[in-house]
């Protein structure tokens, strides 16, 4: 093992930090499932907007959620620094601002570093698996280009994939032949992830599996014997490779202001 491959293997996770100003109720910004969360929910209940509520604040603060990241991340590949930062309402361009001098404050590395910040709640509750799925949203907003296109098209060369995924607007199959393939939880519900051309959310799951599992998209048995699964899933992993190259010596952003 050379020096750069113990020191992302011994440092993967630079800085896991946090700051919080706003005080949370212990009512804000819960819908009736109890494992989401949403910034604007209407009139009748309480609004989170560029802050974490109070169950996202008690699981970014956990020893565990460090813990756990720190041992995904360890054989990515790549050195991160992940910030949960909220904001006052303020423009994004302010918001940057704020991030820089956060950073120089506390004395973080951008260089050889993938930065993400994220300033609010938004969607699931901010678990270890959740955190790297909005780290995701951060990437595809900074490459700012459609990857999902690719991966959509990589998608329709497997087995019966034409069949299955390449109907436009027609959902029946879909989520569960792919569930049959890839092993990450949200691709066997069909309700939880948008795997239709316009989506992205499909893209963001593949960079948290990415991430979670070493660099690699797990496959089921049989497919993963399969070669022409192997191969279509081996284009998907180089096209992830490639949009985190782009965000090594970067602040990526997931931003949540519907304000400004």
């Amino acid at each position: 093992m050379n020096f750069k491959e113990w020191l992302f293997s011994e440092m993967p996770l630079s800085s896991y930090a946090k700051d919080f100003i706003h005080p949370i109720d212990d009512k804000e910004g819960f819908i009736d499932d109890r494992s989401q969360q949403v910034s604007h929910i209407g009139d009748k209940q309480p609004l989170i907007q560029t802050r974490f509520s109070k169950k996202d604040r008690a699981i970014i603060s956990h020893p565990r959620t460090n813990k756990i990241l720190e041992n995904k991340l360890r054989n990515s590949g790549y050195n991160f620094n992940i910030l949960f930062l909220e904001s006052l309402p303020q423009t994004r361009k302010d918001y940057i601002s704020y991030v820089l001098d956060f950073m120089k404050k506390n004395n973080l590395q951008v260089n050889n570093h993938i930065t993400f910040v994220k300033n609010s709640t938004s969607g699931h509750l901010l678990t270890p698996w959740m955190i790297l799925h909005t780290l995701g949203h951060a990437v595809t907003d900074f490459i700012n280009e459609d990857i999902s296109l690719k991966i959509y098209d990589l998608l329709m060369d497997l087995p019966e994939g034409k069949k299955r995924i390449n109907i436009p607007g027609d959902n029946v199959g879909k989520k569960t032949y792919l569930g049959h393939i890839f092993a990450f939880k949200s691709i066997q519900d069909d309700t939880k992830v948008d795997h239709t051309v316009s989506g992205s959310e499909l893209v963001h799951e593949f960079i948290a599996e990415y991430l979670w599992n070493n660099g690699k998209i797990r496959i089921k048995p049989p497919y993963n014997e399969d070669d022409i699964v192997v191969d279509v899933i081996s284009d998907i992993e180089s096209i992830i490779s490639e949009v985190l190259d782009k965000c090594v010596g970067r602040i990526i952003i997931d931003y949540m202001n519907q304000d400004n």
